[in-house]
């Protein structure tokens, strides 16, 4: 008993450590280049780094003709072909009679068949007629998913939260060489970069560090220096399916089944008032 236990605190602590250790993402983007790498627990699952080791290459051996063997072959094969075509020529056509005497036998047992198969299917189409299956209408179906929707709300909204972005860096210098051109692409870099920052930090966790874009007249190319790096455990995904379970089980799935019991409550002493007063 103390080694099964022991077993299984082994294989929880293991399944805790796998749902607490962060996946890592680090992405940089600075003069043209881009840098991005994507870790579990200080293994390199996605790289830019990465280069695809050239395979060596295995040296083929000539294989020598024979041309002594490949005649034999020939000649065997050729002897077989015309060996065969006279067996087929001096064999005499014989007509069957097993087919035609086994016909009528046959004829008999599929219309046993076909009587069998169309009573079966009365009988299934009879017992359908009986029991008609219930469609949900329009309203129901919609019903179902605004309470499926409000359900997930907050496990959704944790999951979203879940992703961290830290060390946010962003250096942008905006440069044209006309003045008009380069002020309206300031302020649309400008609306971009903040608007942006804000919505992002509404949906995932946001923490910036360096945000600045300035503006340069009189230069040809704009720079652009941005990096961060995200976080994300499996642990809140997890979470959040527990919490999306729950929350539809308590607060969906056991009101509607107490509602229907409740109508099928009530139809029966509806009928059985009936019959009392017939």
């Amino acid at each position: 008993m103390k080694i099964f236990l022991i077993i299984l605190a082994i294989i929880l602590g293991l399944i805790a450590l796998i749902l607490i250790i962060p996946v890592k993402a680090k992405f940089s983007y600075k003069g043209g280049k881009m840098f991005y790498v994507v870790k579990y627990a200080f293994y390199p699952i996605i790289s830019s780094e990465k280069k695809d080791k050239p395979k060596k290459e295995k040296k083929k051996k000539p294989k020598k003709n024979k041309p002594e063997k490949i005649k034999k072959n020939k000649k065997k094969k050729e002897k077989k072909k015309s060996g065969i075509i006279e067996d087929k020529s001096d064999k005499p056509h014989i007509i069957s009679t097993e087919n035609t005497e086994q016909k009528p036998k046959t004829e008999e047992n599929t219309v046993s068949d076909k009587k069998g198969e169309s009573s079966k299917e009365d009988k299934s189409d009879e017992k359908s007629s009986d029991k008609p299956k219930k469609k949900k209408s329009i309203s129901e179906k919609i019903e179902f998913f605004l309470d499926i929707w409000n359900a997930a709300k907050k496990p959704v909204r944790r999951i979203f939260k879940g992703f961290k972005f830290t060390k946010v860096h962003i250096d942008i210098k905006v440069s044209d060489e006309d003045a008009y051109d380069c002020a309206l692409k300031y302020g649309r870099m400008c609306f971009a970069v903040y608007n942006g920052l804000e919505l992002a930090n509404e949906i995932f966790t946001v923490k910036p560090e360096h945000i600045k874009v300035y503006c340069v007249f009189a230069e040809e190319k704009s720079e652009y220096d941005i990096s961060f790096t995200a976080r994300f455990r499996l642990g809140t995904a997890v979470c959040a399916g527990i919490m999306f379970l729950l929350t539809y089980y308590f607060k969906i799935h056991r009101p509607n089944k107490k509602k229907l019991k409740n109508k099928k409550s009530q139809k029966r002493k509806i009928k059985a008032s009936v019959r009392k007063t017939a």
